[in-house]
């Protein structure tokens, strides 16, 4: 007859890991460094946010087009992805900066931050980073960062031997439009990075490309067109209807910009 403590602890011991949304670990888990926001402390995402950072993990999405201006949230949900999949869903990872002074950059002034801010991550990646100095080498320097069950890697666009090497589960492509047009002689680096995912094409391939737009001709522009065109939208408080933040519907007076608003497509409300 088994023994009822042992037959509980089998259970346990096969019953699958909840799944954790990733928006909800990011809120429950990751702390903002005074060091790069203004008001740090745990993060709080915006509702446009979330649902980025969630896509991370929609069995129903392979590839994220973030097009969007300059210091609107799209960084820090991005990191947000990271740090979920890292903690939740580890595995072989690639980050693609325009050049190594970007990949620098954000390792630390962004990633190596948040990590020493959040206690999960910090367990998880370690402290050896702090103390390895040096761009290139070892488990936890300003290129590479281990942590159990995977591992994620920091590279620059015009580096093809680094978009070439071994495959990745996810690759997240950081500011596409100022990357270069071409690694070497090996081609488009954004595309380079995409086929390093080719072997996790039934296992959870996510491929997220991120940028401003340099204009309509963009890189990240034509990726967009090849999107379902998300939009974030925003309710009038006149009648409720809801309408696209863009750029063409807000008015303001000449030399008078403290006096813009949003034009309602449906009522003609400014507000």
């Amino acid at each position: 007859m088994l023994d009822e403590q042992l037959l509980r602890a089998a259970v346990r011991a096969i019953t699958p890991t909840p799944r954790v949304r990733p928006s909800d670990f990011a809120e429950a888990q990751l702390r903002l460094p005074p060091s790069a926001n203004a008001l740090p402390g745990p993060l709080r995402l915006k509702t446009f946010q979330r649902e980025i950072v969630d896509a991370i993990q929609d069995d129903d999405v392979e590839t994220v087009v973030i097009m969007a201006g300059s210091q609107v949230g799209k960084s820090l949900a991005i990191e947000a992805q990271i740090m979920a999949m890292i903690a939740t869903a580890p595995g072989p990872f690639l980050h693609v900066s325009p050049d190594t002074k970007a990949a620098e950059k954000f390792v630390r002034t962004r990633f190596d931050p948040m990590v020493e801010s959040s206690p999960v991550l910090k367990s998880l990646i370690g402290r050896a980073h702090s103390s390895r100095k040096g761009s290139t080498g070892g488990a936890n320097s300003l290129s590479n960062k281990d942590f159990a069950g995977g591992s994620i890697a920091f590279v620059s666009s015009y580096q093809p031997s680094e978009l070439a090497a071994q495959s990745v589960r996810c690759v997240w492509v950081d500011e596409a439009d100022r990357c270069t047009v071409s690694a070497g002689k090996e081609g488009d680096p954004v595309l380079l990075a995409i086929q390093r995912t080719e072997r996790w094409a039934l296992s959870g391939k996510k491929v997220v490309i991120v940028s401003t737009p340099t204009g309509r001709d963009s890189r990240i522009a034509k990726w967009f067109e090849r999107s379902d065109k998300r939009r974030l939208f925003v309710a009038c408080p006149a009648c409720g209807d809801e309408s696209p933040l863009t750029f063409d519907n807000l008015h303001w007076d000449k030399s008078k910009p403290e006096s813009a608003g949003l034009l309602c497509q449906s009522c003609g409300v400014i507000h």
